[in-house]
């Protein structure tokens, strides 16, 4: 019967070809989680724990990260996760999105990566791990609705003097109305007629 403790290791500097070790660490969680069940397998026997060395830097994981029994020891023994000593490892949902480039209006634009799948305009935007306010219009204040559909749920009639012309794509408003916030993705603005329309009711 084995009760040695076992360590794994995984930094984002490593690579999921490696073994594990402390100068060899694994690059994700997914890595980590194979690994447990290939102890798993090979010892039966094993007691012992089984600590997860996380070393300093942000970890992109887009899934929740599941333990299930398969993971564990046949024989009880737990499975820990622990930053390195003096780290501070951050596991993020998010995605990092690189190279960005400047345009003569003094914005930024860059590409989400090819593997990102996004359903809804992202509502955080970190900058050396400090949240900055997305992108939005107005920028300052609010864009004022000068009347609603007839409806009350489907659209805002707005000044046309507060928006931009040209804004492309699926975006979010973010409505305040009767003590309540509500939040509507949409791609359907009618200048003609100063018009958000929402895709689906809101409040």
């Amino acid at each position: 019967m084995t009760t040695d403790r076992l360590e794994i290791y995984i930094s984002p500097e490593g690579k999921d070809s490696n073994s594990g070790t402390l100068n060899k660490p694994f690059a994700s969680f997914d890595r980590v989680l194979q690994e447990l069940k290939n102890i798993r397998d090979r010892q039966k026997n094993f007691t012992g724990d089984i600590d997860i060395i996380i070393a300093d830097g942000t970890y992109f994981n887009h899934k929740p990260l599941e333990i299930t029994p398969e993971f564990l020891p046949i024989k009880g023994g737990e499975v820990n996760f622990k930053a390195a000593k003096k780290a501070h490892p951050v596991i993020s949902g998010g995605y990092s999105v690189k190279d960005w480039k400047q345009q003569v209006n003094g914005t930024y634009i860059a590409d989400i990566p090819k593997d990102v799948i996004i359903d809804s305009p992202p509502r955080g935007l970190f900058i050396n791990g400090e949240r900055k306010t997305r992108a939005r219009s107005p920028n300052n204040g609010y864009l004022n609705a000068t009347d609603i559909t007839p409806d009350g749920r489907r659209g805002i009639y707005f000044n046309r003097q507060q928006m931009p012309d040209k804004i492309t794509g699926a975006f979010e408003v973010v409505h305040l109305n009767d003590w309540t916030i509500n939040r509507a993705i949409t791609d359907k603005i009618d200048y003609s007629q100063s018009l958000i329309s929402f895709n689906e009711n809101v409040g």
